[in-house]
């Protein structure tokens, strides 16, 4: 049992309205918890001066907050709305015991507000609070509340995408478009990062199970939904109910013949989405597939800006920025191609680029796993050598590249042959990062004017 559930064990529980007749804590506690995993409400315990006393795991799922107990709920309430909310707890205060009965049940006010969420946003939830303060069973405002209508996750997720949110932001959001709007269901998005690794988001996903990997190779194969009935899929730790199926959805690109994601569901009972409403699944996929697009021409516009389209290495822009972001010491090569213009004028420019990509992947074979490679333009190339500092092991880098390049490509069957030349030039401070690649280049003009196939290595900044 948690601290925050303890509270409510700790007092002697009778039956509303009578003052006798013990309920037991246990029903109590039986009760509390079943509200608190309850998808689309929320109940919190505040004190007398509104602070949280204890909050229902419900909180993360809808405002994703993972720690409430102790803060103040004006600091979560929306500035414009708070007048309202803090008038309607004073009303309750006065009147606590003058609940009209409607229909056998209590009728509270209603309160609608927005709740801060832990992204930035807003939520727009109804809310009602209960003045038990001088209940000796729970001695606390108790609020209860839920989501204003089902677009208020809708909304959030489109305001994120409106605000470039990154993907573990909104992709959680969508899943839980599915969760609230569907019965006993757990909704995850599946998508690629920018290094082709799978990701998982979910409001909770660390109490899901991983997707079937069968299913979800099925999936991306056909383009098809995959459903999995009847499977034997144990209770996951955390998880205090088992699942009676998966089913995992195509996410696909709008236009295109592509699956860029998938939606997976767990499902309580075999037919959960079968007998479920389709709009938050259809909503989900679409939402899902926006965010996950967007987010890869993002990532193809970055890449675009800092690479060089022939070769894949960093192009100047992007070669710079690793300089500028680099700490310690390193130090940097900067090589030009000696005997390239001919090849451009005897073969052309198409042997030419051939020969460039040829070259970059002889560099890339030699440096080190840390080291960065750019085509700073032409044939021109540089490597970024962090914690570097030892001139014979950048010398003898140096002279490795030398060698590798120089060796003959094979152009239309017909072998060609350049070589390089190498400047080198250490830094040891963030300062010298500015002149670092002009003292390579100092260097390398010394190497070229001494003759083809040189190294030399720049002296150190005054």
């Amino acid at each position: 049992m948690s601290n925050e559930m303890s509270i409510l064990t700790s007092r002697e529980t009778t039956t509303p309205g009578t003052g006798a007749d013990p309920v037991g804590t246990d029903a109590l506690v039986r009760l509390v918890t079943a509200v608190s995993r309850s998808y689309g409400h929320f109940t919190l315990l505040l004190d007398d001066e509104f602070r949280v006393i204890w909050g229902s795991e419900t909180l993360s799922r809808i405002f994703g907050w993972t720690d409430v107990v102790g803060r103040n709920v004006v600091d979560l309430v929306h500035p414009e709305d708070l007048e309202l909310v803090l008038a309607g707890i004073d009303y309750h205060s006065e009147h606590a015991a003058e609940y009209q009965r409607y229909e056998g049940t209590w009728r509270p006010d209603v309160t609608t507000m927005r709740v801060a969420h832990a992204n930035g946003g807003w939520v727009r939830c109804e809310v009602s609070v209960f003045n038990h303060l001088g209940d000796p069973v729970i001695g606390a405002l108790l609020a209860s509340g839920r989501l204003a209508d089902d677009r208020s996750d809708m909304a959030l997720a489109i305001d994120l995408l409106g605000s470039g949110a990154v993907l573990g932001e909104v992709l959680p959001v969508v899943a839980r478009l599915v969760d609230r709007t569907i019965d006993g269901v757990r909704a995850q998005v599946m998508w690629w990062d920018d290094t082709s690794d799978w990701v998982i988001s979910a409001p909770d996903a660390a109490e899901l199970p991983s997707p079937p990997a069968d299913l979800v190779a099925a999936v991306l194969r056909t383009g098809e939904m995959e459903v999995s009935t009847g499977i034997e899929l144990v209770a996951h730790p955390g998880i205090d109910t088992d699942f009676a199926a998966v089913w995992v959805l195509p996410i696909g690109a709008p236009g295109r013949d592509l699956v860029v994601g998938c939606l997976v569901v767990w499902c309580r009972l075999p037919l959960s989405l079968v007998t479920g409403p389709q709009q938050p699944i259809h909503q989900a996929v679409r939402l899902a597939s926006l965010a996950i697009v967007e987010n890869h021409a993002k990532s193809a516009l970055r890449w675009e800006a800092s690479h060089d389209p022939l070769t894949a290495l960093r192009n100047r822009a992007g070669f710079n920025t690793e300089v500028s972001a680099s700490s310690g010491s390193c130090a940097l090569l900067y090589i030009d191609l000696d005997d390239f213009k001919g090849i451009n004028d005897r073969l052309g420019h198409q042997a030419g680029d051939a020969v460039l990509v040829e070259v970059a992947r002889r560099i890339r074979a030699v440096v080190r796993d840390q080291d960065t490679v750019g085509r700073l333009g032409g044939d021109e190339f540089a490597v970024l050598c962090p914690d570097l500092a030892d001139a014979d092991v950048a010398d003898d880098i140096a002279r490795r590249l030398v060698e590798s390049v120089s060796r003959p490509v094979s152009v239309g069957g017909q072998p060609v042959t350049v070589g390089a030349s190498v400047g080198i030039a250490f830094g040891s401070h963030p300062s010298e990062r500015s002149s670092l690649i002009r003292r390579a280049d100092e260097a390398l003009y010394q190497a070229k004017a001494g003759g083809k196939g040189r190294v030399i290595v720049a002296p150190d900044p005054i």
